[in-house]
């Protein structure tokens, strides 16, 4: 695969660059560790800054805050759930809570529900 990692193209030139740029576009996209940044006159290829431990660790907490969020419902005395779900979501909540526990816990997002309960169920 090329090495697009010095590349830009004039922005008056995109046009008929089609297809290039969709390339530029794809290598940026599988490597993470470059972006496509704009100015006046050019397109260009730029490193992708890292992100700091501590913006990484918010994001991750607010992810999982989200998912929390996002099941608070299952646990209302009248959601119509049998008692296998009801503790399938007590017990996704308590992985999510034990979440920040777990050692270099920021470098991955916690599951959704459906990932977490398919790797305990198994398919």
């Amino acid at each position: 695969m090329a090495d697009y990692s010095t590349w830009k193209m004039l922005i008056s030139e995109r046009e008929t660059h089609e297809e290039e740029y969709a390339a530029v576009i794809n290598w940026c996209n599988e490597g993470n560790e470059y972006t496509i940044e704009k100015d006046e006159l050019y397109y260009r290829v730029v490193p992708v800054e890292p992100v700091s431990e501590e913006i990484q660790k918010s994001i991750v907490r607010e992810i999982r805050d989200r998912y929390l969020q996002d099941t608070d419902f299952t646990q209302l005395p009248d959601v119509p759930f049998t008692e296998i779900e009801k503790t399938q979501y007590v017990d996704y909540r308590q992985y999510l809570r034990d979440y920040t526990l777990e050692p270099n816990w920021w470098q991955q997002y916690p599951k959704t529900f459906e990932e977490w309960n398919r790797d305990i169920i198994g398919y």
